[in-house]
């Protein structure tokens, strides 16, 4: 029953009444309910309820401003007050202030948005039962709080009304309970998950893939059952990538690994199956693997070049084979070091079929500098250590015995070659081998010698016929010419070493992995100041010829204001001097970095014939002002003895 003990709704058992005011209720909800409900889960969501207020003899109660309480409970059998067995929800109350508040009733009707106070989102629609109650406190204008005086309750209305099935139209945004937001969403923007469980996470029981991805109708990936990938359907390549990075940022790695257990588990990759038996290559598109057929120094266009040159730094970066080939004999090419310095990286260096002998230079102006002689469809490959190019293995040539079969036990000539052949006898009065591995000698018994095979051919083997000379600061015997004013230094610096490298305040003078010994000119003169070094070096009786574009000074220069240049002489016939050439300008302006310049044609020591008991002079010219430095290290070149 419910009673107004203090209002002008007499107490009296109410079931009749209860019973009218029930139904209305019930009918009014189910009515008003989905009209009010909006999908959107970012809009308010209330529920539109009307009811009738009768007072104990049937009729309307005043117009006026009531005060009331709607509370939603969940569970329970709605038959007792504060429906004990199950749990309030949710509430809502309407107090009447005195300035018009409360639930508005007229002739004995009113109607409300539950929700539009204090909204709704706690209650789980989806529940198996809710119980709608009300709590009425009459029209007083004093109405603080339910319970309090001028605003004592009749207590809740009883049975509560149980929400039906049709109010369920509030789920409308939210399945199972779960709200939109809670889902992954399909080019909704970005989905936000800050929960600590997997974001998306299937369980799959049948047979069919746990994902098959589309575009126009055709698959781009599937992930099987069993968690196979496969991308694309009937496409001719994929890509699985790391994202670029931006410009002066290293690159993402890209790691693929197999499982680990009692044993690591194989990475296998493998060519796709063609039908005709032939599988696909597993080409790996790094500098190591990626073919280039011919260098645009060394080969430009598959066509053979005259002159010594120097492997480009693109075809050196981003490959693997580079080809060279020359129409004239005696060249040199010369293979750089690597930008990336990662050890492990193997090249491969091809002649053309058709070039003349030449000479490949590797590890320019380095103690370990060495030239690696080769002629057509000769292969060499060389390991990258870290720092230097070491020759990994060569193409091996027979050595071409002489046709002359008379015999001469007093002048047979014994040959001994590094491919483990047999040894051969060759007749004295026949030619030597014409061609032999590199490293193979005989016993030559009319001249009472061994004979070497080197770059150049048979001669004696306790003379090497390649002589690398290297001359760092303090060059040896060299003389200082004492003409601009300035300062003339010597000093080391070693990037390993922390030696002026530029840190902690130093002078950059070594950049990374970097270590010279060097000389310094510099002046506080605002007009060029000039400082030039001498340096002498004499040939043995067994020299031959300097090795084509072998020579080179190592400098750098940190201002417009500073230059380096050299000029070489042939010292002859008792102190004469010839001047090999133009002087050759090995840096000028701020270039802050070592480089170094070979000569080129008639400024070349090569084409200065030089003879044996020679010396060649270099006259290296430093020039500075206002504070600028320059710089030179290393002065190397290469020299072929007989």
């Amino acid at each position: 029953m419910w009673c107004q003990l203090h209002t002008i709704i007499r107490c009296r058992p109410a079931v009749g009444i209860v019973a009218i005011l029930m139904v209305f209720v019930a009918i009014t909800t189910t009515i008003f309910f989905a009209d009010t409900v909006n999908a959107e889960s970012t809009k308010s969501q209330v529920l539109g309820f009307q009811g009738r207020l009768l007072d104990s003899d049937g009729a309307n109660v005043p117009d006026g401003h009531y005060n009331v309480e709607f509370k939603i409970y969940q569970g329970g059998k709605g038959s007792k007050s504060h429906n004990p067995s199950g749990q309030l929800v949710w509430k809502e109350s309407y107090r009447n202030t005195g300035d018009s508040q409360g639930v508005n009733v007229t002739k004995g009707r009113f109607s409300v948005n539950l929700g539009s106070q204090n909204p709704l989102t706690d209650v789980n629609w989806s529940s198996g039962t809710l119980w709608l109650s009300l709590n009425i406190a009459g029209s007083s204008a004093n109405c603080s709080s339910f319970g309090a005086t001028g605003c004592q309750s009749d207590g809740e209305m009883l049975p509560m009304t149980r929400i039906t099935s049709t109010p369920h139209a509030l789920d409308s945004s939210r399945l199972d309970g779960k709200s939109s937001s809670d889902y992954v969403q399909l080019g909704q923007g970005v989905q936000t998950d800050d929960s600590d469980s997997s974001s998306i996470h299937i369980n799959k029981t049948g047979s069919g893939d746990l994902l098959q991805l589309q575009k126009d109708s055709l698959d781009v990936m599937t992930v099987s059952g069993e968690g196979d990938i496969t991308l694309g359907s009937n496409k001719s390549s994929q890509t699985i990538s790391i994202a670029k990075a931006s410009g002066g940022t290293k690159g993402g790695n890209l790691a693929i690994s197999a499982g680990d257990g009692s044993s690591g588990g194989n990475l296998t990759l493998k060519g796709g199956q063609g039908a005709n038996g032939a599988e696909g290559l597993v080409v790996i598109d790094t500098p190591t693997f990626s073919a280039t057929t011919d260098d645009e120094s060394c080969f430009a266009g598959g066509v053979l070049v005259a002159s010594s040159c120097t492997f480009s730094s693109s075809s050196l970066n981003n490959s693997a084979v580079l080809m060279a080939g020359f129409s004239a004999p005696d060249q040199t090419a010369t293979l750089p070091d690597p930008i990336l310095k990662t050890a492990g990286r193997l090249m491969y260096v091809t002649a053309a079929g058709d070039s003349q002998p030449f000479s490949l230079q590797i590890n320019q102006a380095r103690a370990s500098q060495r030239l690696v002689q080769m002629e057509g469809n000769d292969t060499v490959s060389l390991l990258w250590n870290g720092r230097d190019w070491t020759v990994a293995g060569q193409a091996i040539k027979s050595a071409t015995p002489s046709t002359d079969t008379e015999s001469d036990t007093t002048d047979n000539q014994t040959n001994v070659q590094t491919d483990n052949q047999a040894d051969q006898t060759v007749d004295a009065s026949g030619s030597e081998p014409d061609t032999a591995p590199i490293g193979s000698l005989y016993y030559d018994t009319k001249l009472g010698e061994l004979r070497c095979y080197e770059s150049e051919g048979w001669g004696p083997c306790a003379n090497a016929p390649d002589e690398f000379v290297s001359l760092s600061p303090e060059y040896s015997n060299a003389v200082v010419r004492q003409t601009g004013i300035g300062e003339m230094t010597t000093d080391t610096c070693s990037d390993s070493l922390h030696i002026n490298d530029g840190t902690v305040g130093q002078d950059a003078v070594c950049g990374e992995d970097e270590t010279y010994n060097y000389y310094n000119w510099s002046t506080e003169e605002f007009t060029p100041q000039a400082r030039s070094i001498f340096v002498t070096y004499k040939l043995s009786d067994d020299f031959d010829k300097f090795v084509a574009k072998s020579t080179s000074l190592m400098a750098m220069t940190d201002s417009d204001e500073a230059g380096v240049s050299y000029q070489i002489y042939r010292k002859h016939d008792g102190g004469k001097l010839t001047a090999c050439g133009e002087p050759v300008e090995t840096t000028i302006g701020s270039n802050n970095a070592w480089s170094k310049l070979s000569p080129e044609e008639t400024d070349d020591p090569s084409e200065c014939d030089f003879q044996a008991g020679d010396s060649i002079v270099f006259e290296i010219s430093m020039t500075a002002s206002d504070n600028a430095n320059a710089y030179i290290s290393d002065l190397d070149f290469v020299i072929h003895n007989k």
